[in-house]
C-alpha cells in the first residue's frame, strides 16, 4: 500500500476559532489533537520544524477535523481545575502553635504532684493510656486521653516537630478546626483498631498515632487534590507518605508498630474521603472552623473528665 503524500494537506490553525491564524502549536497541544483526531478515526499527520509542530489533515476531512477539535477544547475548558488556594499562613501558623504549646504545657501538668477529683496525686498515665483490654470493655476515652500524653521530653518533642509540620500544611489547607479535627480522629481512630487487634495486656501513649494519621491524610490528599496537575510524579505524594511511615514509624523496639500503621491506614482512608467532599464543596467557613476547633478541645476535656471521674 503506497504511502499517502501528506505534504499537500492543509495544515490545522493553532487558533481553532482563527483558520487564518498560525499553523504551528507546541508539542503538548500536537499530541493531545492528535489524541483527539485518532478517536475520530480522522487521518492526520505531525510536522515538527523550528518554528514548532504542524497537525495537518486530508482537505476532505478537514472541517470535520476543526469542528472535533473545536467541540473538545469547550467541552474541556478550564480543565485541569486551578489548584486551590491555601488559608493564610499567619492563621495557619497561629492555630498549630498554640495547639502545640497545650500539649506541651498539659506535658509538663502530668509532671506534677497534684490532687485532683479523689487521686492523690493524679497518676496521668495510669487513668489516659491506650490500654487495649480496658478500651474493649468500655472505657473507650483512652483512645483519646492518649493522644495527649508522652513518656518524656524527648518523646514530646519528636512529635510536635514531626507533627507541627503536617498539621500547619492541614491547616493551611482546610482552616484549624477542620484541621485539628481529623488529626484527633484519625488519632483515636487508630488507637481503637490498635486495641481491637493488639493483646489485651498492650499499653501505649502519644500522639504519634495522629501523626501517622496526618501523614496518611497529606498522601491522598495531595494525590487526589492535585493529580491534575502532578503529571507522571502522581503517586509522589503517597510514596513520599510511605517512605516517611517506614523511617520514623517503625524505628525502636519501644515504638508501637500497630498504633502508627493504624493511624497511617486511618488517615488513608480519611483523606480519600476529604479529598472527594471538598472536589464538590468549599473548605468550611471561620465559623465553622472555629466551631470545629471548640469540638476538638471539649472532646479532649470531656475524655479526660471520664478518666478522672472513673
Amino acid at each position: 500500500m503506497d504511502t499517502p503524500d501528506t505534504t499537500n494537506w492543509p495544515p490545522l490553525p493553532a487558533d481553532l476559532l482563527h483558520q487564518d491564524s498560525s499553523p504551528f502549536i507546541t508539542r503538548r497541544q500536537a499530541r493531545l489533537r492528535v489524541l483527539v483526531l485518532s478517536a475520530r478515526m480522522i487521518p492526520h499527520s505531525t510536522d515538527r520544524s523550528e518554528q514548532g509542530y504542524q497537525l495537518r489533515v486530508p482537505a476532505e476531512h478537514y472541517a470535520e477535523a476543526l469542528r472535533q477539535l473545536q467541540l473538545h477544547s469547550t467541552e474541556n475548558r478550564g480543565w485541569p481545575p486551578p489548584l486551590p488556594l491555601p488559608s493564610a499562613p499567619a492563621e495557619a501558623l497561629l492555630g498549630t502553635l498554640t495547639t502545640l504549646t497545650l500539649v506541651g504545657l498539659f506535658y509538663d501538668l502530668t509532671l506534677q504532684q497534684i490532687n485532683l477529683a479523689g487521686h492523690h496525686p493524679v497518676n496521668w498515665n495510669s487513668l489516659g493510656n491506650a490500654h487495649a483490654d480496658l478500651i474493649m470493655n468500655g472505657e473507650w476515652w483512652r483512645a483519646v486521653t492518649a493522644l495527649t500524653l508522652h513518656a518524656d521530653g524527648f518523646h514530646l518533642f519528636g512529635n510536635v516537630m514531626v507533627g507541627g509540620i503536617f498539621i500547619f500544611w492541614l491547616a493551611r489547607e482546610f482552616g484549624n478546626g477542620l484541621a485539628w479535627t481529623l488529626c484527633l480522629l484519625v488519632g483515636t481512630t487508630g488507637n481503637l483498631l490498635n486495641a481491637w487487634l493488639q493483646h489485651p495486656a498492650h499499653r501505649s501513649i502519644g500522639a504519634s498515632t495522629a501523626v501517622f494519621g496526618v501523614l496518611g491524610i497529606v498522601a491522598t490528599y495531595n494525590f487526589l487534590r492535585y493529580r491534575h496537575h502532578l503529571g507522571s510524579r502522581q503517586l509522589l505524594p503517597f510514596a513520599a507518605g510511605c517512605a516517611l511511615l517506614a523511617m520514623l514509624g517503625v524505628g525502636e523496639e519501644t515504638t508501637d508498630i500497630g498504633a502508627h500503621l493504624f493511624g497511617f491506614g486511618s488517615g488513608l482512608v480519611l483523606g480519600v474521603s476529604v479529598g472527594q467532599y471538598l472536589n464538590i464543596r468549599q473548605r468550611p467557613s471561620p465559623l465553622v472552623n472555629t466551631l470545629l476547633a471548640a469540638g476538638c478541645w471539649l472532646t479532649v476535656v470531656g475524655c479526660w473528665t471520664l478518666a478522672l471521674l472513673r
